[in-house]
């Protein structure tokens, strides 16, 4: 198996909670109706017994209680020699440490079996160690081709007439398979998905199965767009649990819940069902809390919540490395190292993405690669082949640290170098504009403004009106004050509002709002470019008559092409304070 189509893989989990959830509580299903075999006086083995007592218990998510029960059936069946209720037991005791996450005692329990059942006929149990071989192979060794294989060979074994109710069995492993389809992004697996609910509406079939199959249903309807009928099939499954009491496919349910609204851009009822499922005590399984914090993070993520983001993957991290979980760790080093980068924690997000690259070396699906080609190469060449992809391994990712370290630093010298030259830029740019806004101010000095002279010939009124309005404004000041218009102008001046501010714009060139603002500018102007004066902007602002500091720092930066602050600035470096 190539890196690329491992990274694609493992990415694809991101999103596979639901299936991951869905395979673990298929087992509960596996061997629930098996072929009856009874004792010589007609009563059940004690295995048999058993399953049915603790099947309460494992719908319930009470899994230590399971498994204390099977313990106990194993060594009284060890004392009387009962062979099948010894396998039997093991198989059960190991399907429930599925459930805990607990690797080296489900690999203890199915070596028990593997030295006990060699000689065995058993197709059921044999049907049961398959969907728990394939399990295991997904979820501690990241195996995709032997878990298919190990789904595939159960399934043809569920096709025989050994098996009392085939179709509970055979949902099991079409789901089973169909996930992994799933998990490759590959919607091909929707055809499991839809044969094995076909197979629960023509079938008398168990409540718990049935929410599977809606559970696994709204999954692959997720995986292709389709999120409406998922959540049709999401309300069913929902709809069974809640009546049949199923606590164990709750957090399932949540998490799909949970999907759906993050897509309706919902985020407060998606954040209320990932709550939920973490707050859920029925949740033992560390994949599931995982996932929800990978997806919860995501959530943040899309909200633009960096901290809680970071905070969710940095806790999915440490689930999985405490609970020995390796189904999402590169996910969570991916997604951390993203975050932390953008909320400028720099050394961190390049330790973090180093992390990530090295465990995903540690990925490297040696073992599913020799199966992939064991029809091509014999086991010498394959082990050969095998040692020196091992070298070849360990130059990349030497050379990629290299690369990483050489990569880094040509990125932060060029970041430096262009802000450099961008401070430089802009320094030069407000010199500039200061430069020629003071030039203006000279001009008009030094030029009178001219007037149009057949206008002016047209209206001596309104020549004259406009005299007075400029000795008003010079005399007292009125543009300062901030209940001042062209009414309250009028009034004064006993004239039309009409003809003031037609004097206005004929002798200035500007309405009446911008006259006004061109003589609060200049006097502004005048009091930042004196070097002694050290009067605030925001009192400033208010004594000329401007309605708030963001009005006048906006009205300032229009009439010189400088902010009020940056203006002070470049007039103390050509006139320094005394």
């Amino acid at each position: 198996m190539t890196r690329s189509l491992m990274r694609n893989i493992v990415s694809r989990l991101l999103e596979s909670y639901v299936g991951v959830m869905a395979f673990l509580l298929l087992l509960g299903g596996c061997g629930n109706s098996g072929s009856m075999k009874f004792l010589s006086n007609g009563r059940q083995c004690p295995w048999q017994v058993q399953k049915k007592q603790s099947d309460k218990c494992l719908k319930k998510g009470d899994y230590k209680t399971y498994i204390s029960g099977f313990k106990k059936c194993l060594a009284r069946a060890r004392q009387a020699g009962d062979t099948a209720s010894v396998l039997y037991s093991c198989a059960y005791i190991s399907q429930a440490y599925l459930f805990l996450e607990n690797s080296d005692s489900v690999k203890y329990y199915l070596n028990c079996i593997d030295t006990r059942s060699k000689h065995s006929d058993e197709v059921q149990l044999k049907v049961l160690l398959a969907n728990i071989k394939g399990l295991y192979a997904i979820k501690f060794e990241m195996n995709l081709s032997k878990a298919l294989d190990a789904f595939q060979t159960g399934y043809r074994l569920s096709l025989s007439n050994d098996i009392e109710n085939k179709a509970s069995t055979q949902i099991s492993f079409l789901l089973n398979m169909g996930n992994i389809f799933f998990i490759r992004s590959d919607v091909q697996g929707m055809d499991y998905a839809k044969r094995a609910l076909s197979l629960v509406q023509h079938n008398s079939v168990d409540d718990f199965r049935r929410s599977l199959v809606y559970i696994n249903m709204a999954m692959m309807q997720q995986l292709a767009g389709r999120h409406e009928e998922a959540f049709h099939n999401i309300k069913i499954a929902d709809s069974i649990a809640s009546r049949e009491h199923l606590k164990i496919v709750k957090p399932d349910i949540s998490l799909l819940y949970a999907n759906y609204y993050r897509f309706k851009n919902d985020y407060g009822e998606a954040r209320k069902y990932y709550e939920n499922v973490l707050a859920d005590s029925v949740v033992s399984d560390d994949g599931t809390r995982c996932l929800t914090l990978l997806n919860y993070g995501k959530l943040f993520e899309k909200q633009g919540d960096l901290p809680h983001a970071i905070a969710c993957y940095k806790k999915g991290l440490w689930v999985s490395s405490r609970f020995g979980n390796t189904e999402f760790r590169k996910d969570f080093y991916h997604r951390l190292s993203h975050m932390l980068y953008v909320n400028g924690d720099h050394r961190e997000a390049v330790e973090c993405f180093n992390r990530y690259w090295i465990y995903l070396d540690s990925l490297a699906p040696l073992k599913q690669e020799q199966r992939f080609n064991s029809l091509m190469r014999s086991y010498q060449q394959a082990k050969y082949e095998n040692a020196i992809q091992r070298s070849e391994l360990e130059l990349m990712k030497a050379k990629r640290r290299s690369l990483y370290v050489i990569f880094a630093l040509v990125i932060f010298f060029i970041v430096m170098v262009t802000l450099l030259l961008l401070f430089r830029r802009q320094r030069a740019m407000y010199h500039q504009l200061y430069k020629q806004h003071q030039k203006y101010l000279n001009s008009l000095k030094t030029e009178p403004v001219a007037v149009d002279k057949s206008k002016q010939e047209d209206s001596d009124k309104m020549t004259e009106l406009f005299g007075k309005i400029e000795q008003l404004m010079e005399e007292e000041k009125i543009y300062r004050h901030k209940d001042i218009s062209l009414a309250s102008l009028s009034d004064r001046l006993n004239s039309n509002k009409t003809y003031i501010s037609n004097a206005i714009n004929r002798f200035s060139g500007q309405s009446f709002r911008d006259y006004l603002a061109s003589l609060r500018i200049r006097d502004a102007v005048m009091v930042i470019s004196d070097p002694n004066n050290t009067v605030p902007l925001k009192q400033l602002a208010d004594e000329l008559g401007f309605n708030s500091i963001s009005v006048f720092n906006k009205t300032f930066q229009n009439k010189t092409g400088l902010p009020p602050g940056q203006y002070r600035k470049e007039a103390r470096k050509e006139r320094p304070r005394e």
